[in-house]
């Protein structure tokens, strides 16, 4: 009797330990300066990104009248990684101007794979394709502008203010 007391106990202790660490793997947080996201099916993963563009320019709205370093895109490219087929479902959420999510529809950001939305999407489902190398890979590409503000004031609120949002990664099995 104590011998199958303890098979049991030792079966359900493994269960345990076992959903633990999925559960540790499944909320895994990326850093921000990643580029390549390595991900396992069923997992969620965030990655907290910061508009910043190239040193010495500035982000404008789409259709402002550009001066010397200004910009109205700003890109990001992801290289997502996972060891087996499956789709990848990435969303730009939580975005804000200057940690408020105040005036934050004015931020239009886009997640395509090769080009560009001609209206922008904030999420995309990506199949992933073999390597070469028995890991299966997408390429994640976000475009980040600015809509034309309201009025001046609606401008001043979010002129040259820090553009922050996160990027959903979820993994599923095709």
């Amino acid at each position: 009797m104590k011998k199958k007391f303890l098979i049991v106990a030792l079966i359900l202790f493994m269960f345990c330990v076992s959903g633990t660490a999925y559960a540790y793997w499944d909320q895994t947080v990326v850093n921000q300066n990643s580029t390549v996201i390595d991900i396992g099916i069923g997992a969620i993963l965030e990655v907290d990104v910061t508009v910043t563009p190239e040193e010495g320019n500035r982000l404008v709205p789409v259709g402002a009248f550009k001066g010397e370093g200004d910009v109205d895109e700003v890109f990001f490219t992801y290289t997502v990684n996972l060891n087996k087929i499956g789709q990848v479902l990435v969303t730009a959420k939580n975005v804000m101007i200057d940690g408020d999510y105040l005036n934050n529809s004015l931020v239009l950001i886009d997640v395509y794979a090769t080009t560009p939305n001609v209206v922008p999407s904030d999420t995309a489902t990506f199949t992933l394709v073999d390597n070469g190398s028995e890991e299966y890979e997408a390429e994640v590409n976000v475009r980040v502008m600015i809509s034309m503000p309201a009025d001046e004031a609606q401008y001043n609120m979010i002129a040259g203010k820090t553009i922050t949002f996160v990027l959903e990664f979820s993994a599923e099995e095709v």
